[in-house]
């Protein structure tokens, strides 16, 4: 009988070289992808990287901390029996900012706002007791132009100035402290000169239109792409436009030297998306 030979051992062989062949290719194949992705990275590494330009765009709050001359202002203070103005003069401002694109790291915005101080104590005039106030407010409208120096991701220093308009009101008002009715502050007998008029509520108020511009250094940290926190410096320079003058534009001469000049102080907190 011939001899019955067993081909088992031989299909193993067989699918054990095939698995071979395939497995040193796949190998092969691997090397070749790390040697050209350090090839790529070495490649990289000798190409001149450039920071990407600032980016940002939002809304948010600032806070003017201004310090400024109240001298004008507390002569008229003093005669009035009402002491100084003193310590810092806030505003308190909301607006808006982006970065157009057109010039590396520049940056625009637009803001609104306004302060106030005052004085004011209880007098006591013709035997009835009375508040008297006196006060001085100013409300901008105003652009800001920045140039952003990134310091990190998350960190940049802005050189830059708000540039706008605005309008200074000072005045000073007495009313009845136990309160008034409307006909005895709105009396026409006050005006007309009645002698029968006997209260001593009264009015005064000069107004005066200015534009201003604040050159400032600003740092501004991103917490998140989301949210910027601002905090800076600057001082501003108003210049008168009109002269003062009462609501019907009459002329109000002699009036003293008033106005926001003086170191400007800047914290603020915006949310919108920002370089991080």
């Amino acid at each position: 009988m011939g001899e019955v030979r067993n081909s088992k051992p031989n299909e193993a062989c067989m699918k054990q070289a095939i698995v071979s062949k395939h497995l040193a290719g796949l190998l092969f194949a691997i090397a070749m992808i790390v040697s050209a992705g350090g090839i790529c990275h070495a490649q990289d590494d000798d190409i001149p990287t450039e920071k990407l330009p600032y980016f940002g765009v939002g809304a948010g709050y600032v806070r003017i901390i201004g310090l400024i001359d109240f001298d004008g202002m507390n002569n008229t203070s003093r005669s009035f029996g009402l002491g100084e103005f003193s310590g810092p003069f806030s505003m308190n401002m909301g607006g808006l900012m982006f970065t157009p694109g057109f010039i590396k790291n520049l940056r625009a915005g637009f803001f609104a706002g306004a302060g106030s101080k005052e004085n004011s104590r209880s007098v006591t005039v013709g035997g009835a007791e009375y508040t008297r106030t006196i006060y001085f407010t100013d409300v901008v409208v105003t652009s800001q132009v920045d140039y952003a120096v990134p310091l990190s991701s998350s960190f940049a220093m802005f050189f830059g100035s708000f540039l706008g308009g605005g309008r200074y009101t000072f005045g000073v008002s007495q009313t009845q402290s136990t309160g008034v009715k409307f006909d005895s502050v709105f009396a026409s007998g006050v005006f007309g000169g009645d002698p029968n008029v006997t209260n001593f509520n009264r009015f005064a108020r000069e107004i005066s239109y200015h534009v201003f511009f604040t050159p400032s250094v600003n740092f501004e940290y991103t917490l998140t792409p989301n949210i910027m926190f601002r905090v800076g410096a600057g001082y501003n320079l108003s210049f008168k436009i009109s002269d003062w003058a009462d609501e019907g534009g009459v002329t109000i001469a002699n009036s003293p030297a008033i106005g926001a000049n003086g170191i400007a102080l800047q914290v603020g907190v915006f949310g919108g998306l920002f370089q991080h």
